[in-house]
């Protein structure tokens, strides 16, 4: 199992108002002393098993225009929400993850969303006409599985 999990967004606001909408939704607060312009924190657990996230840039999405064997399902996302829990206990960052991708796609106005493991693993995906849909277990995020997500992926820009 990987170390980190992040939520795919193709929300074109800016970064505060999306960590806001998390501190709102799932608890928590930004973490106001590490906040950049490409860059805002927000710790969603506190206490010492605490699991955090940050709002950033998309920066694996392949540019436009690369072959279709190198698309990947988070290329259309401009924005990532990337989570990490500091005691590596990655059940309980799984359960966070899911509960904020959750509170994120059930919220009015909600834009396509990605939830992936590690990069590796698509695990779910929203489109507001749709809805949410579950991926089978070891999904790839890669060109390997295109034939799967495709339908579910943000267009691409």
């Amino acid at each position: 199992m990987g170390e980190v999990a992040q939520i795919f967004l193709a929300d074109g606001r800016p970064f505060r108002d999306i960590a806001a909408d998390i501190v709102r939704l799932a608890g928590g607060q930004v973490r106001e002393a590490y906040v950049r312009a490409d860059r805002v924190p927000v710790e969603l657990v506190e206490g010492p098993a605490g699991t955090f996230c940050a709002v950033e840039p998309n920066i694996f999405s392949n540019p436009p225009g690369p072959p279709p064997e190198e698309h990947a399902v988070f290329d259309g996302y401009p924005a990532m929400v990337e989570f990490w829990q500091p005691n590596k206990d990655y059940d309980r960052l799984a359960e966070v993850a899911r509960r904020v991708f959750d509170a994120l796609t059930h919220a009015p106005g909600a834009q396509p969303a990605l939830l992936a493991w590690d990069l590796g693993d698509a695990l779910a995906a929203f489109l507001p006409a749709e809805g949410v849909h579950e991926f089978p277990d070891g999904t790839a995020t890669t060109a390997e599985d295109r034939h799967l997500w495709e339908p579910w992926a943000a267009p691409r820009a």
